[in-house]
């Protein structure tokens, strides 16, 4: 399983990088506001590309799916967020508005909180390193 944590690391990094890449080549507006629909597709190809990232893992592993999924959320949650806005030269404690789930986070941390939210999540995967193996 610590292969595959470290696999996730390399991979939410990657993605991270290569969606602040596109953050700062992409069209802006006058007032400089992201456009909703590049989000969205941001979104949908994110979810898309961490299923298929894992799935190499799932199939060899079909006993311990539940651990894959619930590693790779934990990952993506802890990481995404602070990785991103440091490559694409945001501030770096800034949690998005656009994504559900980003909102559901804003309200838990606060709009500065990616910090504190990577925190609890690098916690809670340390938790489930020491309880499930």
């Amino acid at each position: 399983m610590i292969a595959f944590q470290i696999y996730m690391l390399a991979f939410i990094l990657i993605l991270a990088g290569q969606n602040a890449v596109s953050f700062l080549l992409m069209d802006k507006s006058p007032a400089n506001d992201l456009k909703y629909k590049r989000l969205d597709q941001w979104h949908r190809d994110n979810v898309l590309l961490n299923v298929v990232a894992i799935v190499p893992f799932l199939m060899l592993d079909l006993k311990h799916v539940h651990l894959y999924i619930l590693y790779a959320l934990v990952l993506r949650v802890a990481l995404f967020d602070v990785l991103f806005n440091y490559l694409a030269r945001l501030k770096y404690t800034y949690i998005g508005e656009t994504a559900k789930v980003d909102k559901i986070f804003r309200k838990v941390f606060g709009a500065q909180g990616a910090v504190k939210k990577a925190i609890v999540f690098i916690l809670v995967l340390v938790l489930l390193n020491i309880f499930l193996h």
